[in-house]
């Protein structure tokens, strides 16, 4: 939520142009749940809905951090992409999910 909600204020055309690039002509070949995808509100709404996507909701760093501290985690810390304490973490994620993911690592 951070990092679109910070692009979309900086009106950080580059940052959404991939998704305009991928979900507008659906929207104008007739694809109804594309139809909006026209800006980078409409991009927005598509990556934060769970008709997109499937996702329910959009946590940014300090939220997620204090609903693990209350489950018990104590040792949370936000990564980069490919940055981890654990090798195999490490190299669990896309390279092309880098610019839209929160990396947060934890232990108990």
């Amino acid at each position: 939520m951070e990092l679109l909600a910070t692009k979309y204020v900086q009106k950080d055309h580059s940052f959404f142009a991939p998704y305009l690039e991928k979900y507008e002509p659906l929207g104008k070949s007739g694809k109804q749940k594309f139809w909006m995808v026209r800006s980078a509100g409409g991009v927005l709404n598509l990556l934060g809905t769970k008709h997109f996507f499937n996702h329910r909701w959009f946590y940014d760093f300090e939220t997620l951090k204090l609903c693990c501290e209350e489950v018990g985690f104590r040792k949370i810390s936000k990564q980069s992409f490919g940055q981890s304490e654990s090798e195999v973490l490490s190299v669990m994620d896309l390279e092309n999910r880098n610019r839209e993911t929160l990396y947060v690592e934890m232990s108990k």
